[in-house]
């Protein structure tokens, strides 16, 4: 049995920069390469055991039909095959690793019963690493805090978001893409525009959009905001997609019913945090790192956390149900530092992408004149498809654009603040079907005799 490894035998980064670091110049028995750094095998296997048995369990049992018979089987690995994924080594040190262990461990198994963790002649193994439930019960004890307990004046509800959201926006992130980006500008061709729908069902409805495109199709007045996923009413947020369709789905447009779609220029770009790099490629952190198991809960968790944010709120329940998402979306434009701009999360209407630009950042370009809704007359081509507007000359010299005002009344001593987001074009789409995605199955119900015992 070789006597030492040296670090260019492994591939996992912790256990090759412990060699490295500690380890004596020496022929390494497996690759016989030497004046290398080493470490004896027993060292390496003592640091494999501990970890190893933390994080290694039996497949459970699931059935299986072989001969035509039913029956239970285990589908796992043998020990030596999870050693070299681990280490990110050859079978040879991997094999050498595992007999060494099983030597070790052979008399307690013996003696005592023990657990045998390293039978390699058994595929039985696998890997089960325990989720630490800590971010998870700060969830929704945040939940459950500014939903029962304190909504305004809540002293937790900052420390639950720290705890949740900090490690991401502050470069702690382990995962393989940073969630917090820059978006939009003439620099960003994939994100440089943000489209926004208004449901316009009547001509009516259409002319008055069409008499102040970029007022009406922009955030709403905060008079007039009601409460969504990330504004509590009378806070303006500006809700859109990336993509049409997914701007009509998310209006909720009926079939039959219209809608008028304005595209948007972001001109200047906005620091995003993007919830979809939480659900990107496995995270492949290694298990000898000491922050192993804090960091693999931190990301299992905000994988769920992207669906949390997103999924669907029943009617009649949005009052309630949107109050956690509303104080996150505070917490980011308002306490975080530096302050966000607006959150992007994938639409469950599409396979689209959503983005809700805050307060702070979501000011439009004004209109350059607002006509008068009786100076429009609509029209349409020959096959009744296009739409055209056409619009009377001004009766009056045309009053002065209106500044774009700040959502939030942020400016100092003023309601203007700097434009983000410009009109520049408008369009109108006329919903002809909806497709559906429906899952579940049926329901046998089962009548009991009147002495059944159930």
């Amino acid at each position: 049995m070789p006597a030492y490894v040296c670090h260019a035998c492994v591939g996992d980064p912790v256990i090759k920069a412990e060699i490295e670091k500690s380890g004596r110049k020496q022929p390494c028995g497996i690759c016989g390469r030497g004046n290398r750094k080493a470490i004896l095998l027993e060292e390496l296997a003592t640091r494999v055991d501990a970890v190893y048995r933390r994080v290694v369990g039996v497949v459970p049992e699931l059935p299986v039909v072989r001969d035509g018979h039913a029956c239970l089987s285990r589908d796992g690995q043998c020990p030596s095959d999870i050693v070299a994924e681990m280490l990110e080594c050859g079978d040879d040190l991997a094999i050498a690793l595992v007999r060494m262990l099983h030597d070790r461990h052979g008399y307690a198994v013996a003696r005592d019963g023990a657990f045998e963790f390293y039978d390699d002649s058994s595929y039985t193994y696998e890997v089960q690493i325990p989720l630490d439930p800590r971010f998870r019960e700060t969830w929704s004890d945040f939940c459950e805090s500014v939903k029962h307990r304190s909504r305004f004046f809540n002293p937790s509800a900052k420390s639950h978001l720290d705890t949740i959201l900090g490690a991401a926006l502050n470069g702690g992130w382990p995962g393989r893409r940073e969630p917090v980006r820059m978006i939009g500008g003439p620099g960003d061709a994939e994100h440089r525009h943000v489209y926004r729908a208004r449901l316009a069902n009547g001509e009516a409805s259409r002319r008055r959009i069409y008499s102040a495109p970029a007022r009406e199709l922009g955030p709403p007045p905060r008079s007039a905001c009601s409460p969504g996923r990330m504004n509590a009413a009378g806070i303006s947020v500006f809700y859109g997609a990336f993509d049409v369709d997914t701007c009509i789905a998310e209006t909720r447009v009926p079939v039959g019913g219209a809608a008028v779609v304005g595209r948007f220029e972001i001109v200047r770009p906005l620091r995003v945090l993007d919830l979809r790099a939480f659900d990107e490629g496995a995270w492949g952190g290694s298990l000898f790192d000491p922050d192993f198991m804090r960091n693999y809960a931190y990301v299992k968790f905000l994988r769920g956390f992207h669906e949390e944010v997103r999924r669907p709120v029943l009617p009649n329940t949005e009052t309630l149900e949107y109050l956690p998402t509303q104080a996150m979306a505070e917490y980011l434009a308002a306490i975080a530092e530096p302050p966000v701009d607006g959150i992007m999360y994938s639409s469950v209407q599409t396979e689209g992408v959503n983005v809700a630009i805050f307060p702070h950042a979501c000011a439009v370009e004004p209109d350059e004149e607002c006509v008068d809704e009786d100076r429009i007359h609509i029209g349409y081509d020959e096959d009744g498809e296009e739409e055209y507007v056409l619009v009377d000359p001004p009766r009056e010299p045309a009053a002065a654009a209106l500044p774009a005002t700040d959502p939030w009344g942020l400016s100092e001593g003023s309601a203007v603040m700097e434009p983000m987001l410009r009109l520049n074009q408008v369009i109108t789409k006329y919903v002809k079907a909806v497709r559906y995605e429906a899952e579940g199955g049926r329901v046998r119900i089962h009548r009991l005799d009147r002495d059944s015992a159930f």
